[in-house]
């Protein structure tokens, strides 16, 4: 959500240092190897469907908010349950939702411009391998062996739904 606010408000001047200002458009026509006017359409093009999946991430602020917890506690709750195979009693998944909701509490760092979403990844990632390693008895570089691929996963299919139904949304007008 504040990293959505963050990026709309600050997609104009981007848009008019890029394009409007001489030297970053005789800049960014170079690095496109392409002439003035067709990299203004490329840049221009991008920041509209730029805009419109910030927009949508906005607006999807409350279902990310609902939904991401539960499918994180869902891929913990499952790995941990293979990891756990006869050796442990199982750990009911509303232990593995509350630990993943404090683990995810440094997402709230999203809202700080460039490092944010780096310091709050590495944060919650490092966290949910304590939560793991907590709940399941394992080691930490294990926990982060198993955990890091699907939440990779899981991030960089949210990123590129939104990208998609920007694009979407942009040919339907």
């Amino acid at each position: 959500l504040l990293h959505a606010l963050w990026s709309l408000y600050a997609l104009p001047a981007a848009q008019q240092t890029l394009v409007d200002d001489p030297a970053g458009a005789d800049l960014l026509a170079r690095l496109l190897g392409q002439s003035a006017n067709v990299a203004h359409q490329v840049v221009d093009k991008f920041f509209v469907v730029e805009e419109m999946r910030l927009w949508l991430q906005l607006a999807a602020a409350p279902l990310h908010a609902f939904a991401i917890p539960h499918l994180v506690a869902g891929i913990l709750h499952v790995v941990g349950r293979a990891v756990d195979v006869g050796r442990r009693e199982a750990v009911p998944f509303d232990n593995t939702f509350r630990f993943t909701c404090y683990a995810l509490l440094p997402m709230i760092l999203n809202g700080f411009p460039v490092v944010g979403d780096v310091v709050a990844s590495v944060l919650a990632l490092w966290m949910l391998g304590r939560a793991f390693l907590h709940l399941h008895g394992t080691k930490m570089t294990w926990c982060l062996f198993l955990l890091a691929p699907p939440l990779l996963l899981l991030s960089s299919l949210w990123v590129t739904l939104l990208r998609l139904l920007a694009e979407s949304a942009l040919l339907a007008i």
